[in-house]
């Protein structure tokens, strides 16, 4: 029985960090596709782009 449990237990871990790695993959994953996105997005729409790359610098003043 206490056997039984520690394989339990043991397996549980081993999916659990198997669990965490695939999510961490996907959220990877899914940031890379926004910023590729906002990229493509600064590329075609030159014009609009001063705005969005100064507004970092206004919130780090405003701290």
């Amino acid at each position: 029985m206490l056997l039984h449990c520690c394989y339990q237990l043991v397996q549980f871990w081993i999916l659990f960090f198997i669990w965490n790695l695939a999510c961490d993959k996907a959220i990877n994953e899914v940031t890379n596709y926004i910023i590729f996105i906002i990229e493509r997005w600064r590329v075609f729409n030159p014009k609009n782009n001063v705005g969005m790359r100064r507004a970092p610098l206004l919130e780090l003043n405003a701290i």
